[in-house]
């Protein structure tokens, strides 16, 4: 499978270089691993050579690497590309 160079923020692709026809949606599965037994969909994608969230590598062909630089979100956030929100970045 060929390598695809995508940029993704917020959920959206800002920059791409192509390929993204060659990325291969899995089945999605149910998981119950949130607290008091809840329950979210999960689906994971072949064709990734890479996935790098804050600068630091979290999946490498594939296999998580263990790091998780990003953070957690709670509550209503805006859409994807909603120009009424500004997040302050320190």
């Amino acid at each position: 499978m060929g390598e695809v160079d995508l940029l993704i923020r917020g959920g959206t692709v800002v920059d791409g270089a192509g390929g993204a026809d060659r990325l291969h949606l899995r089945v999605p599965v149910i998981v119950h691993d949130l607290p008091a037994g809840g329950r979210r969909l999960m689906q994971a994608a072949d064709g990734y050579r890479h996935t790098i969230v804050n600068g630091v590598e979290v999946s490498a062909d594939g296999r998580p690497t263990g790091a998780l630089p990003g953070r957690l979100i709670r509550g209503p956030q805006p859409a994807p590309g909603d120009v009424t929100h500004h997040e302050e970045v320190r």
